[in-house]
């Protein structure tokens, strides 16, 4: 069933995000989201230690969010 833009459940919501201290001085962490519309990456970058990563997404319907740290998955968090 196709549905037009209109009729999707879409909903902004605030991904935040902070990158554990320790081990190397930068870790390459990648974001993953799985919602309606599939799975898109939405974050993948060298990041320093510690640091915050906060980033708006717009989905639609239910998501899954997972977290990836020098590609080992570290969290899933979900969406409703």
């Amino acid at each position: 069933v196709n549905l037009k833009e209109s009729e999707k459940d879409y909903k902004l919501i605030n991904i935040s995000y902070k990158v554990p201290k320790g081990g190397l001085l930068e870790k390459r962490v990648k974001i993953i989201i799985f919602d309606n519309d599939g799975t898109k990456k939405i974050f993948d970058d060298l990041v320093r230690s510690g640091s915050l990563i906060e980033k708006p997404i717009k989905v639609n319907g239910q998501t899954i969010l997972q977290i990836f740290i020098n590609n080992e998955f570290v969290e899933e968090k979900k969406y409703d």
